[in-house]
């Protein structure tokens, strides 16, 4: 099978991709930059028209599409907010534009979007720090990577599979519990809760990231009877740690 991996050099991407090679398929990068994947082919665009490489989405039998300028990139700027909106929907235009005035189509086309799409529910968490922030009480989305690419996979062999599933852990887990478990794995002090108010101030709209929520579920995930090997947060940090 020829996967044609949009946005395939960059972490997720790069993983991704291996796994799609150790099981002999022939894995195409479709990238702007000039970062290699060992193993895959680089297909040069520029993100914004089918030039010089929309015929080749005929040779693909499937395409992931998982550009996209970090959310994590700071500070959040009106011009750097713009670029967050249009590196995924421009990208996503283009890459249809180019599927519609193929011959050939992909069988499968596969799009990612952050939870950030479901806007801000409950409580939501950032998992850089080695203590709570904010109160603590809000929910810390995760998943672990094997689980992610696992997903991915499976959802692409389901031929039943369609439509939006949310690939994150099912156990719901606080910043409070994330950082405990985190500080536990790596032997280190779990701190006292860094002040929203700080917060706010260093980071400014981003902030929102750290502070507000995004409790969100695999349920079309589970019922489709997908099995997670991480299920809870500790079993995925002593994976990730070896502790």
């Amino acid at each position: 099978m020829n996967v044609l991996v949009v946005g395939g050099t960059g972490y997720l991407g790069r993983h991704l991709a291996r796994s799609f090679l150790e099981d002999r398929h022939e894995v195409f990068i479709l990238t702007r930059g000039a970062k290699e994947v060992a193993g895959t082919r680089l297909i040069r665009w520029d993100g914004k028209s089918i030039h010089g490489w929309g015929h080749r989405i005929e040779e693909m039998d499937l395409v992931i599409h998982l550009a996209g300028k970090s959310l994590g990139t700071w500070p959040w700027t009106r011009s750097r907010k713009q670029e967050f909106e249009t590196s995924r929907v421009e990208s996503g235009r283009v890459l249809m534009q180019a599927i519609q005035q193929a011959r050939h189509r992909p069988r499968l086309f596969v799009q990612q979007s952050g939870i950030n799409f479901y806007g801000l529910r409950g409580d939501a968490a950032d998992e850089s720090s080695g203590g709570p922030l904010g109160n603590g009480r809000q929910i810390f989305p995760w998943i672990h990577l094997e689980d992610w690419i696992t997903a991915v996979r499976y959802l692409v062999a389901n031929e039943k599979t369609q439509g939006a599933y949310n690939l994150i852990a099912p156990a719901a887990t606080s910043n409070l519990e994330f950082n405990r478990e985190l500080a536990l794995a790596l032997y280190r002090p779990f701190w006292l809760p860094t002040p929203a108010a700080i917060l706010r101030i260093l980071l400014g709209e981003m902030s929102l990231l750290i502070l507000e929520g995004r409790a969100v579920n695999p349920k079309r995930l589970l019922d489709s009877g997908f099995q997670f090997h991480f299920r809870h947060v500790r079993d995925a940090l002593i994976n990730i740690f070896g502790n």
